[in-house]
């Protein structure tokens, strides 16, 4: 039996037109960074922002028949037929460049807007790194059966090897680009290539894969659900069916412009929360009380890994800890249990809030605002980690296991609605002249 490959196609993008209003007025982030207050601030920025379609809001009177999604597949018929969206006449691959600040350094991140056969985990074309939750794939799928859309992209890396699928994205970087957006400090500019020989040329330079998921799991698994039910509804539609594809950005993985974060823990342990770590942390780890403030944590934590040795900060409003696995503490085997998220909830978090009355686990980023959050008593503790590496990624991917929920922040978001990829039965992936994706 022969291995599968990745199959690569073009789309006829849905995009915005100019008579939308400013693209930097209408775009947005995926809807799972998109807080109520920020749903609402979208709302406020332009009649026409995609989230409007990627978050519409819910209101107390919903019900089966008017809701977030059924207002969202209104609002995308509405916007077709007013031509505030318009489908591209031919189909493309659409690089993008998304420019951003990091650490006081201005960076680039290169990436590609394209169609991906969906194919089951188990068959190693699209590979998956970390764990999901039911209630937000259950909100995906409601929304693609309401819309008929992939309306934000999966993010998936690459290995790219000789550098050849930069070199053809990086050939259309040279025109002026089909759109541009500014977002506070991050630029987002997009370009379209619909050369045929190109297309070609790039699928096949990717078809050996794997690609791996770097932000998109829900996405995944909801789109593979759903071309599971529009095949069953459907069957005369064929394999060249747009909804048997994901819409992907695919990055490669040694770009300078890839950014991995880590996921602060935010807990929330009730009395004696100080008291309750060091107690849980003492047999494990070497416990050394330290001052800590926000942009200092970072730079401490990869000097004490830089030993080999996992290390994690908390910080409390009681005082500051720095943790570093004792060097007689043994460590799993397996890529999974190798990472320091997985040493972290192993050895400490997990048994920490088992026995806490409150049991209550969130997920921050950055150092200012959980450090905020703990000192304006919200949370009692956070917890600072490492992030774990690119290769730490593939890693795990390759040996078919998944990290823990929130092990990884790929930063800064692709934006969302630079490309929509409509996924009715009748819209169809690929060359139309060569009758195959």
């Amino acid at each position: 039996m022969s291995q599968a490959v990745p199959v690569i196609a073009p789309l006829r993008a849905l995009r915005y037109r100019e008579q939308a209003g400013s693209l930097s007025s209408l775009l947005a982030p995926p809807f799972d960074v998109i807080s109520t207050e920020e749903q609402a601030w979208l709302y406020q920025q332009h009649e026409h922002n995609i989230v409007r379609l990627e978050y519409a809001m819910s209101y107390p009177g919903d019900t089966p028949q008017g809701n977030c999604y059924t207002r969202a597949a209104a609002t995308l018929r509405q916007w077709r037929e007013e031509g505030v969206l318009a489908q591209d006449e031919r189909p493309a691959l659409y690089p993008y460049r998304h420019s951003f600040t990091f650490q006081g350094e201005r960076r680039q991140r290169l990436g590609c807007f394209c169609l991906v056969r969906l194919s089951e985990f188990s068959q190693g074309v699209v590979l998956p790194h970390e764990d999901t939750h039911s209630e937000a794939k259950a909100d995906r799928r409601q929304l693609l059966r309401a819309c008929q859309a992939q309306i934000s992209p999966i993010f998936s890396l690459f290995r790219e090897g000789r550098q050849e699928a930069s070199a053809i994205l990086g050939k259309a970087l040279g025109e002026e680009p089909i759109a541009r957006a500014e977002l506070g400090q991050e630029r987002h500019e997009l370009w379209q290539i619909a050369d045929p020989t190109l297309i070609r040329r790039f699928a096949a330079v990717l078809g050996a894969g794997p690609f791996f998921i770097a932000d998109g799991h829900h996405r995944y698994e909801t789109a593979l659900a759903f071309r599971d039910e529009m095949r069953q509804a459907h069957p005369e539609a064929g394999e060249l069916a747009a909804y048997n594809y994901a819409l992907m950005m695919l990055v490669a993985m040694d770009d300078p412009g890839l950014v991995i974060l880590p996921a602060t823990r935010m807990l929330k342990l009730g009395a004696r929360p100080l008291a309750l770590l060091q107690e849980a942390a003492a047999e494990y780890f070497q416990v050394q009380a330290v001052a800590l403030v926000p942009g200092a944590i970072a730079p401490r934590l990869e000097a004490r890994s830089a030993s080999g040795q996992p290390a994690f900060a908390i910080v409390t409003a009681q005082g500051s800890l720095l943790l570093t696995l004792k060097p007689t503490v043994e460590l799993p085997r397996d890529p999974r249990g190798r990472l320091e998220v997985s040493v972290l909830h192993a050895l400490l978090l997990d048994g920490v809030l088992a026995a806490s009355r409150e049991r209550q686990l969130s997920y921050a980023m950055g150092e200012l605002e959980p450090c905020r959050m703990v000192e304006s008593g919200r949370y009692d503790a956070a917890v600072f980690l490492n992030a774990p590496g690119a290769e730490q990624v593939l890693e795990v991917a390759c040996a078919g296991q998944r990290m823990p929920h929130k092990s990884t922040y790929f930063y800064p978001k692709p934006a969302t609605g630079l490309v929509i990829s409509p996924i009715s039965a009748q819209e169809r992936a690929g060359l139309p002249e060569t009758g195959r994706a």
